[in-house]
């Protein structure tokens, strides 16, 4: 609880697990009253009033400072006693019953061997007590907060069967401090009974005054019942004094009972009610204690379970309060994604696009002027077309392969040596540093070095992945940009994918038109998709324009193809360029995977503590139904 930021004192029932066990040894014990009050409100007088003598000590101040249990004698015991238990459990007896009251005495013992002590019994010959047992206790709100803690200590650990709370008029308007001493109460609802004490002060001699007809106190007992209906079972109004001198009377000439005069004022001082209640509960003989403790015991369940449940929420709702603090950790982050990051890449792949789309038009024209004059200079391959249609297919082929390698040495110069890769990869490279600066900026973070655009990429290496120039730099472990590396790595896929594109396929269709139906297989090459447009006798006979004509074809296919030779420089900066931004990314996602399912287990947790307070809550009313059947 202390973990979950729960003040534990505040919810003892949640810590209590003695309980039942307290319970089930109450169903074999005495039937017990449990007296409560504040300070001077009469609960003294009530007990003595309730055994029609006057035993414990009446006084304006703080009285009594342990806690006092009244039994009756036992068949066989003839002599009035009392005994001390201590708080570790022994037991020794006074010398009289008046030592033991003069012991209670605030005023006449030692505070710290009364707080030694957990309480003083009394054993009385008096009728009352062979039925139930009284138990008085310390005030509340007594200037010596230790003594007002045995109270509240105790009431929590016995369990007793019913609770009369004594208030004065004066005081019942407090209505704050006995919601304070409510919460000891907690699983006595329905067990307790208030007793609005002194109801006859300034009327005892007045036998017309009726305290249930007095506006005043009616307002007490409304107010009573507004704060603390939840607690109590109902209201007496009682004047103690009155009461205890009656039975004084009654005891004295017990021909009274049939006096019209003295019911009343029995009546009028509250004790025929308060009798009334405990013969409702325990009979005039006892008789009733087995159904009364099973439907206070029930009472007592429903509390518990209710009192339970009230302590549960607490926790719930910190549970709760931890997940959506875990839970905001994550949506935070989710919103700085939505509103910043994801902005971010869009602006970036914007300006990788930009920078695709310049080197792309770039990479054309050099590899299309490079393809051209190689056609140029090595037209006289062509010559070998000349020979008979019978050699047709080998011839072309061959010719076509050849020149297509003239085509390919001279493109992959052509590339290097204007270091084309280098210098995409490095504008690449670039723009991504800076985004990637501007984006920590908004995110917070800290600065990191820039990635360096094309440092030790020499110019010999390899332009074609997978040619003998890029794997002897790969295989020496060459090492430059990011966005440079994976750009000079683009040869492979652009020799395949440019160079080549559907040439198998195209070559292999309109040649064999061109060739009088014979295929041809293995052409696929920029210089078989352009020849499948010519009459290749034509170019043949006519030398000096036919050459022309096929090297600003082979120019012009280049051009065409700037869209491809676009897409295949943007695929490779962006993919390096997602990895940058995602390995940015990476430490602040991974940061929120333990908040995700710190969020996950809270939640659970909590839905777990609604669920058990909700079957508490119905359990309570369950025995509470039973307790009014």
């Amino acid at each position: 609880m202390a973990e979950a930021g729960i003040e534990p004192s505040a919810h003892s029932q949640l810590l209590d697990r003695d309980w039942l066990q307290r319970v089930t040894d109450r169903v074999s014990a005495m039937f017990s009253v449990f007296v409560i009050g504040q300070v001077s409100s009469g609960k003294s007088s009530l007990i003595n009033s309730l055994i029609g003598r006057k035993l414990l000590i009446s006084d304006p101040n703080p009285t009594d400072g342990v806690i006092a249990v009244l039994n009756g004698l036992g068949e066989s015991e003839t002599e009035e006693y009392a005994e001390r238990v201590w708080a570790d459990g022994r037991i020794t007896r006074f010398t009289s019953v008046g030592e033991g009251v003069q012991f209670l005495q605030q005023q006449d013992a030692l505070v710290a061997r009364q707080l030694a002590c957990r309480e003083v019994r009394f054993y009385l010959r008096e009728p009352i007590l062979r039925r139930l047992r009284l138990i008085s206790t310390p005030g509340l709100g007594d200037r010596m907060q230790q003594f007002e803690d045995v109270t509240l200590r105790y009431l929590r650990e016995d369990e007793s069967d019913l609770v009369l709370w004594t208030f004065f008029p004066e005081s019942a308007g407090n209505i704050e401090e006995s919601r304070v001493f409510a919460r000891a109460l907690a699983n006595r609802k329905g067990s307790v009974l208030g007793v609005v004490t002194r109801s006859l002060e300034g009327h005892e001699d007045d036998p017309t005054y009726d305290p249930h007809l007095d506006p005043e106190l009616a307002d007490v007992v409304g107010g009573l019942h507004e704060a603390l209906d939840a607690y109590l079972s109902g209201v007496v109004l009682y004047d103690s004094d009155r009461a205890r001198h009656l039975a004084e009377r009654k005891r004295a000439d017990p021909a009274l009972v049939i006096d019209a005069e003295f019911i009343g004022e029995v009546e009028r001082c509250g004790l025929a009610t308060l009798r009334r209640t405990l013969d409702d509960l325990v009979g005039p003989d006892g008789e009733k204690i087995e159904r009364s403790r099973v439907r206070l015991l029930l009472l007592r369940c429903a509390g518990h379970a209710s009192g339970v449940a009230n302590d549960v929420e607490p926790l719930m709702e910190e549970f709760f309060r931890r997940a959506a603090a875990s839970q905001q950790h994550v949506d935070n982050w989710t919103r700085r994604e939505r509103e910043v990051v994801e902005p971010a890449r869009t602006l970036l792949r914007d300006e990788i696009q930009t920078v695709a789309a310049e080197q792309g038009d770039e990479l054309a024209r050099v590899m299309g002027r490079a393809a051209a004059d190689a056609v140029l200079q090595n037209f006289k391959l062509m010559e070998t077309l000349a020979r008979s249609a019978v050699a047709w297919a080998s011839d072309v082929e061959s010719a076509a392969d050849r020149l297509n390698k003239h085509i390919q040495s001279a493109t992959e110069e052509a590339v290097r040596r204007i270091r084309f890769w280098e210098r995409t990869g490095a504008m690449g490279q670039a723009v991504v540093n800076e985004r990637l600066r501007v984006l920590r900026q908004e995110l917070g973070e800290e600065p990191a070095l820039d990635v360096p655009a094309a440092d030790g990429i020499p110019e010999s290496a390899g332009l074609f992945y997978g040619s003998p120039g890029a794997a002897a730099q790969h295989q020496a472990g060459g090492s430059g940009g990011t966005l440079a590396k994976v750009a000079m790595e683009a040869g492979a896929a652009l020799a395949a994918g440019v160079a080549a594109k559907n040439a198998a396929k195209t070559a292999a269709e309109q040649a064999a038109k061109a060739g009088g139906g014979t295929a041809v297989k293995g052409a696929a090459s920029v210089l078989s998709i352009v020849l499948a447009a010519f009459d290749v006798k034509k170019l043949v006979n006519e030398f000096g324009e036919g050459r022309e004509r096929l090297a600003e074809t082979v120019q012009a296919y280049f051009e065409t193809e700037r869209p491809a030779f676009t897409k295949m420089v943007f695929d490779r900066l962006w993919i390096s360029t997602q990895e940058q931004l995602n390995a940015l990314l990476a430490p602040k996602r991974s940061s929120l995977v333990p908040h995700a399912a710190a969020a996950m287990a809270w939640n659970a947790t909590a839905e777990q503590m609604n669920n058990l307070r909700e079957e508490l809550i119905a359990m309570s009313q369950l025995f509470s139904d039973r307790a009014d059947c």
